[in-house]
């Protein structure tokens, strides 16, 4: 408390509102009456009818800093699990030789057929391999997937699992992918299994769609 605050005391008391700090100042005025000395207490910060709006506000700020924090962490574990990943698949497959870790959450390599890569994805939720079929006209995309679909049954019994089909009628692109579900990026205990999945399941994909596409692509 006190009859005026420095500009840099409010400073301060602000900064640690904003970082989730509950603190007050208090303006106090001493009148004298009847021999009496009294005390006229006023909050000044934060002034009482924006005292909600600021804790909400650093409640806020503080949350998205957290958010922050998080996503890097985050971006710095992926690049090292595709940093790992490589390592032990091009071991056994040249197809991503040339690629190098990223920082997103997909890695993406040509499957000889322009606007169509195949993806290494993996999530907070899943792992997956997939063949995106996502060239510039809509319509090109639909008609390379139908072919290939027609075909499903022999590209499944190539890859030795059934396949995810998704058209996607009301976007531009398609997909053709297998998923590993309830593993976590971030939770360094699945990355083992992530691996054996991923490194297994795109020389199956690899194998199985790659001629068809060429073939459907060729076809549309």
């Amino acid at each position: 408390m006190a009859g005026n605050f420095r500009k840099e005391v409010t400073s301060t008391v602000m900064w640690m509102l904003n970082h989730g700090i509950k603190i007050q100042c208090f303006k106090v005025t001493p009148y004298e009456y009847n021999e009496q000395v009294l005390l006229d207490i006023e909050q000044i910060i934060p002034v009482k009818e924006a005292e909600d709006y600021l804790i909400k506000m650093a409640d806020k700020n503080r949350e998205e800093k957290e958010f922050k924090e998080t996503n890097r962490n985050t971006i710095e574990l992926r690049k090292l699990f595709w940093t790992e990943l490589l390592n032990e698949f091009n071991k056994i497959s040249p197809q991503y030789k040339n690629v190098n870790p990223g920082l997103d959450h997909w890695l993406s390599n040509g499957s000889g057929v322009g606007g169509c890569p195949f993806n290494f994805i993996v999530t907070k939720n899943y792992a997956s391999v997939e063949l995106a079929i996502s060239k510039s006209v809509k319509e090109d995309n639909k008609k390379i997937y139908d072919l290939l679909f027609l075909h499903k049954d022999n590209i499944e019994s190539a890859y030795g699992y059934p396949l995810i089909w998704e058209r996607l009628d009301n976007k531009k692109s398609s997909r053709i992918s297998d998923k590993l579900i309830e593993v976590n990026i971030t939770n360094k205990d699945d990355w083992d299994k992530i691996k054996i999945f991923l490194c297994d399941r795109m020389v199956r994909l690899e194998k199985a769609i790659k001629e068809p596409l060429k073939k459907a692509s060729d076809a549309k």
